[in-house]
């Protein structure tokens, strides 16, 4: 080769090589990626299962959603909640996809243009069968003009619906709808087992134009629902001579149900016929209850707050009175004694009401307004179910609650053992999902000196849940009964009762009375009841009349006794006739003892 080649050559190779690195570089290049997937829009910010409501176009969209579960396909649903998520797992945003309604996140108020498809309102129609919480917020100038059924916000309230914390600033509701119907401002109809709390119409007008109706400012119809601490001030009127027809500053007709701690002060307006009309209520029936509610004599210009009652109506409570007494600002005494209650469900009262001056009626609080529930306390820290035991006077506290659910049945004296503790089935002590079984020790406990211990249970009602010791002691206690009652820790474990891993330290049981059954732990284990690893170490059993049983741990064992021990002392005091002892049992009664022993003195 020429030198004179050289220089090409190695122009033909770099040209070589510059493609090669163009190929490597275009190699490692990753191929552009196609638009990233739309993100979706949260609809349930605060989590807790209520898809927010900002918009008219929003609330509207509920008429397509009757259970509240988001999982709608109407093309006014997607248009309402754009971006939204539908995948079952996270639809709408709600944790794990699991909505149960909707609530306001704002006030709203409806468009005055009637050329907007939201003026007039049309009524959400079909059952709404979810939670609507208003969050204290309020709608505001909602018209409707509707002919073709109950009449409102929403046309009923399904059994599963609940309403609360939502006021109607002027309404103007007007119907022609024929005989039978109910017509309110926020909902026609109230269905069984429904609720509406805290909620209000404040202002506006609910007129019908047709006899037979059943027409409240509030709710045309409360059908076996609840009603509670709820108002209204709007006018209400029958425009037509009425026959049957059944008018209320509140509620139209009570057919069954309950209205409490709620009042009307608006005017109230009907002639004619068989008409029922009352200042808060025109007619109630079917054990239709009211409590505690009033309505404004002089406003309504009724002479009574319940324009009929039919024989089949329940206990009715509410009282005519004056604009003066209504306005009076006496908080939660006088006519308001009762009006201090549970809104939220927690079981703890929730201070709803606001008593202002002596100028205006009560309104309500919102709810960030409300004295909130007290921080409560987790009774079952691990979470097994037994509620725990780390004191005396909780230790006491089991005879209110002998099954041992956690549901006592006197709740003062259980409150001050147990304070702030979960009331609310879902969560009650703390136990998972509120199933509690029973209690259990968290640390050993003495008994006061010279304390004399009232054995737990009651006449026929006995412990039927489980007290696990853990291995824990009660020492020194004391019992000295008087009457013809078992006695011991416990009068009777009952069928299901279980007592295990349980020490009684020197404990002093007596009875003076004859015919009973006396031990330390009880006097009596009935058939299907369990003694597991529980021991007595020292202390005595005294008897002092005749015909009783008497053991160091109980007097008769009807159920299981296994892997436990006496060493505690049987004494007898006289010569009484017909009794039967033994250091471990006073006598079995069809039940059966293993792997124990007793090792004490029996002196009777």
């Amino acid at each position: 080769m020429a030198i004179t080649a050289l220089p090409k050559l190695f122009a033909i190779i770099a040209l070589l090589a510059a493609i090669g690195a163009a190929a490597l570089l275009l190699a490692g290049t990753p191929a552009p990626s196609p638009a990233a997937a739309q993100s979706t829009t949260d609809y349930d910010r605060n989590d807790n299962g209520l898809i927010d409501i900002s918009s008219i176009a929003q609330l509207n969209a509920i008429r397509h959603d009757l259970n509240g579960n988001g999982d709608a396909t109407h093309a006014d649903y997607a248009a309402a909640f754009p971006n939204r998520a539908i995948a079952a797992s996270g639809r709408m945003g709600c944790p794990a996809g699991a909505c149960i309604g909707y609530e306001l996140t704002q006030n709203l108020t409806f468009p005055a243009n009637t050329s907007s498809p939201y003026n007039p309102w049309t009524p959400i129609a079909g059952s709404y069968n979810a939670t609507f919480d208003g969050n204290g917020y309020t709608l505001t100038n909602m018209r409707i003009s509707d002919n073709s059924g109950n009449t409102g916000l929403f046309r009923n309230l399904g059994g599963s619906g609940r309403i609360r914390d939502v006021g109607l600033i002027n309404p103007n509701v007007t119907t022609t709808a024929t005989l039978g119907y109910d017509i309110g401002a926020l909902v026609g109809r109230a269905a069984a087992n429904s609720r509406i709390d805290a909620s209000y119409v404040s202002g506006g007008s609910v007129v019908s134009a047709n006899q037979g109706t059943n027409v409240g400012a509030l709710a045309g119809a409360n059908w076996d629902a609840a009603i509670r601490a709820s108002y209204a001030t709007a006018r209400v009127r029958l425009s037509v001579p009425g026959v049957g027809a059944s008018i209320g500053g509140l509620v139209g007709w009570m057919r069954g149900g309950s209205l409490s701690a709620s009042y009307a002060a608006g005017p109230v307006l009907g002639s004619g016929g068989t008409l029922s009309i009352g200042g808060l209520v025109g007619y109630a029936s079917n054990g239709g209850s009211i409590s505690a509610s009033y309505c404004d004599q002089g406003v309504s210009t009724r002479p009574a707050c319940v324009g009929d009652t039919h024989s089949s109506a329940g206990a009715i409570t509410a009282i005519a009175t004056s604009t003066a007494a209504l306005q009076a600002p006496t908080g939660y005494t006088g006519i308001y004694a009762n009006w201090n209650i549970d809104v939220t469900g927690d079981l703890y009262t929730d201070d709803p009401w606001n008593f202002g001056t002596t100028t205006t009626y009560p309104t309500l609080k919102s709810p960030t307004q409300r004295t909130p529930a007290p921080t409560l306390v987790d009774h079952d820290a691990n979470d097994n179910g037994l509620i725990d035991v780390g004191s005396i006077e909780q230790l006491d506290a089991i005879r209110y609650d002998l099954n041992g659910d956690g549901n006592p049945a006197s709740t003062t004296p259980y409150e001050a053992a147990f304070p702030n503790r979960h009331r609310a089935a879902a969560t009650r002590m703390g136990c998972p999902a509120g199933n509690c079984t029973g209690y259990e020790l968290t640390a050993d406990l003495t008994f006061a000196p010279g304390a004399n211990w009232t054995p737990i249970g009651t006449y026929l009602n006995y412990f039927t849940a489980t007290l696990d010791g853990n291995g824990h002691t009660l020492t020194n206690l004391n019992v000295n009964m008087t009457i013809s009652n078992p006695a011991g820790l416990f009068q009777v474990l009952a069928s299901g009762a279980v007592v295990r891993d349980l020490g009684l330290l020197a404990p002093t049981v007596r009875s003076q009375a004859m015919t009973q059954a006396v031990g330390t732990l009880a006097g009596s284990a009935a058939a299907g009841s369990t003694i597991q690893a529980v021991y007595v170490q020292g202390g005595t059993t005294t008897l002092t009349a005749a015909s009783m049983r008497a053991g160091g741990l109980v007097g008769v064992a009807g159920g299981v006794i296994r892997a436990s021990y006496s060493t505690a002392a049987i004494n007898q005091e006289g010569t009484p006739a017909n009794v039967y002892t033994g250091v471990l049992a006073g006598q079995l009664d069809g039940g059966a003892i293993t792997a124990s022993y007793a090792a004490g003195p029996n002196r009777a």
